[in-house]
């Protein structure tokens, strides 16, 4: 017999730099909503609270984001009502901790050039980049200060693509791309992005 998988089953795991453990996704949404965070060099850390079992909110894990030395609880609202992007109006809503909301709409996620930036560069975040040039990479920056993606490039002087190189290294959290605006190529701004040298606080 046929036993249907619980939904508990069906949810994938999302990770990043700035995550502190993997975070359960359902909705491709709140997945977008986690990569725009974890590019966004505002942000410096993504947490997850889970409710303990006693607790009279929904269960849903809580995703906390923190930018500068605050504390944000990270909200999706969705608005389709069709395709496997919908996302259940209960969730992602509960604020136990009564924190403020960054609230994101599907319009704000869909919304270009960022969303097929943060894409495009998310695509990357598999890609191994040798010690050596993410050294050479993170030192051009360190001492040339921003630089456009194309002046970087042609800074590096490396046989293969080091363009690839540098999105990759954006999805490590080692150095900010200016992407929401324009379109990403050659003009995209690329900043070091000095460690932080935060301290979490244990609740």
């Amino acid at each position: 017999m046929h036993h249907p998988r619980k939904p508990e089953a069906l949810s994938r795991l999302f990770t990043s730099a700035k995550t502190e453990r993997p975070v359960p996704i359902q909705c491709a949404l709140f997945e977008d909503a986690l990569v725009r965070a974890s590019l966004d060099p505002s942000i410096l850390a993504i947490e997850l609270f889970r409710p303990p079992a006693w607790s009279p909110s929904p269960r849903e894990p809580i995703v906390v984001v923190i930018r500068g030395n605050r504390r944000f609880v990270l909200r999706v609202e969705g608005t389709k009502t069709h395709s496997a992007d919908k996302v259940d109006p209960t969730q992602y809503r509960a604020n136990p901790l009564a924190l403020p909301e960054i609230v994101l709409t599907e319009a704000d996620l869909r919304s270009e050039p960022l969303c097929t930036n943060n894409h495009l560069v998310w695509s990357h975040r598999r890609r191994r980049v040798s010690a050596g040039l993410s050294f050479q990479i993170t030192q051009t920056l360190r001492e040339n200060g921003a630089m456009t993606l194309g002046e970087l490039v042609s800074a590096i002087r490396v046989l293969g693509n080091s363009d690839a190189a540098i999105l990759a290294l954006a999805c490590s959290n080692l150095i900010e791309l200016d992407l929401e605006m324009p379109p990403l190529g050659p003009a995209t701004v690329v900043r070091y992005r000095a460690p932080s040298g935060m301290v979490r606080e244990v609740a």
